[in-house]
């Protein structure tokens, strides 16, 4: 019944480990470099143990870093990635 499907939720965590595994396919500790952050600091982000103080700034930056948009990595209802047809939508 469609008024009872679980739709499970995608946390700011879930979104960083995306992008760098199938986007970027680098390790945490080069994208921790490319961010300018620590290996630990983002290996929290990733985690869900916390998570950087200027979001938003972040976001921008793996947005001009992977071509993800930042509302897509923030959560932002109805922000859906486009891809032009010759790239796989590794998102899905």
């Amino acid at each position: 019944d469609a008024a009872h499907t679980l739709i499970p939720a995608w946390s700011f965590a879930d979104r960083m480990r995306k992008i760098r595994r199938d986007v970027l396919k680098i390790e945490q500790a080069e994208f921790a470099d490319q961010l300018g952050v620590t290996r630990q600091a983002y290996a929290a982000w990733e985690s869900g143990r916390n998570e950087p103080r200027s979001i938003l700034a972040v976001a921008r930056k793996v947005e001009l870093m992977s071509r993800v948009p930042a509302a897509w990595i923030l959560g932002v209802e109805g922000a859906n990635p486009q891809y032009p047809s010759d790239e796989p939508n590794v998102l899905s």
